[in-house]
C-alpha cells in the first residue's frame, strides 16, 4: 500500500454511516476497505512489518460476523484468541503474528481503517477496554446518525517518502489534507510561518532538530486553531491540529531512524 489515498467513485459521500465511523476516529485516513471472509475461509498467520506500517495502525470494525469467526494474535506460545463483535472497534498490534478463521456458515465482513495516530486518536484508545480485562461500561461518547451530516473525513494526500524531502513537501501535504476539511487557508498560515524560506527555518535562525521542528509546527497549529475557532477541537472529525500531528509523525520518523542507528540499532525492513 502506498499513498496518496482518495475517495473512490463517491463511495464515501454516499455512505453517511461509514463517514460517521471514520470521522469518530479523529484521524487522517489512509486505506479503508470492507473486507470479507467466506465460510470456512482462513487468513494464515502473518506479520505486518513493511514501511507502510512503520507509523500506521489498523482498526477493525465488524459489520457482519458470526460467533465462530476466531481472530488470533500474539507471540509464539502466547497467542490470544477472540471473537470480534458487531458494534465494537478493535485495535491490535499487527507487528505480532495474527490470523483469522471463519468456522461459521455466514460471511464475515469488517470495515478496516488504516491511519497514522494523533493525540485525539490515542486518547480514544486510552479510554478503551483491553482484551481480558474486567468487564466494564464503555467510556466513549455515543454518536447518533443525525451527526453524520457534520462528520468530516480527510484522507492522506501524501506519499510517505516525499515527506522526508524537506519542509516544503510537509507543508504541501498539510495544506492538501486540511483543505478537505475546509481548513486550507488556516493550514497555509501555519505552514508559511513554519517554513518561510522553504527549508524549515528563517534566514539566520539556528537549525532545529526534527523533534524541535515538529514541536514548533504543532504549537503554530494549536495557536491558529484557537484563533480561528476555540471550539474546533470539539468538532466531529479531525481538525487542523490532528492533521498536523498525523503528517508530522511521518516527517519525524527519519530522525527516529537516525537516533536508532546512532545507538547501534539496525532498521528492520
Amino acid at each position: 500500500l502506498v499513498g496518496p489515498f482518495q475517495e473512490d467513485s463517491g463511495r464515501l459521500a454516499n455512505s453517511p454511516y461509514i463517514r460517521l465511523l471514520l470521522a469518530s476516529l479523529g484521524g487522517v485516513i489512509g486505506n479503508a476497505a470492507l473486507m470479507s471472509l467466506e465460510p470456512k475461509g482462513t487468513v494464515e498467520a502473518h506479520f505486518d512489518t513493511n514501511d507502510y506500517w512503520h507509523a500506521r495502525v489498523r482498526v477493525h470494525i465488524p459489520v457482519r460476523t458470526n460467533k465462530k469467526v476466531l481472530f488470533s494474535c500474539g507471540q509464539k506460545d502466547e497467542m490470544q484468541t477472540l471473537n470480534m463483535r458487531v458494534g465494537r472497534a478493535y485495535l491490535f498490534d499487527n507487528h505480532l503474528g495474527h490470523s483469522v478463521e471463519n468456522k461459521g456458515k455466514s460471511t464475515r465482513i469488517h470495515l478496516t481503517v488504516d491511519l497514522v495516530g494523533n493525540g485525539r486518536f490515542w486518547e480514544l484508545v486510552k479510554r478503551s477496554i483491553k482484551h481480558g480485562s474486567t468487564k466494564m461500561k464503555g467510556r466513549g461518547s455515543k454518536q447518533e446518525m443525525s451527526d453524520a451530516k457534520d462528520a468530516k473525513v480527510a484522507t492522506e494526500v501524501w506519499n510517505d517518502e516525499a515527506l522526508q524531502s524537506g519542509c516544503r513537501a510537509v507543508s504541501e501535504s498539510i495544506v492538501g489534507t486540511a483543505s478537505q476539511l475546509g481548513l486550507g487557508t488556516a493550514a497555509e498560515r501555519v505552514t508559511s510561518a513554519w517554513c518561510p524560506s522553504g527549508d524549515g527555518a528563517a534566514a539566520g535562525a539556528p537549525r532545529r532538530s526534527r523533534r524541535e521542528d515538529i514541536g514548533e509546527l504543532r504549537r503554530l497549529a494549536v495557536e491558529q486553531s484557537c484563533e480561528a475557532n476555540p471550539a474546533l477541537h470539539l468538532s466531529l472529525g479531525p481538525g487542523l491540529v490532528e492533521v498536523v500531528e498525523s503528517v508530522a509523525e511521518l516527517h519525524r520518523l527519519a530522525e527516529a531512524d537516525a537516533e536508532l542507528n546512532a545507538i547501534g540499532g539496525e532498521e528492520v525492513k
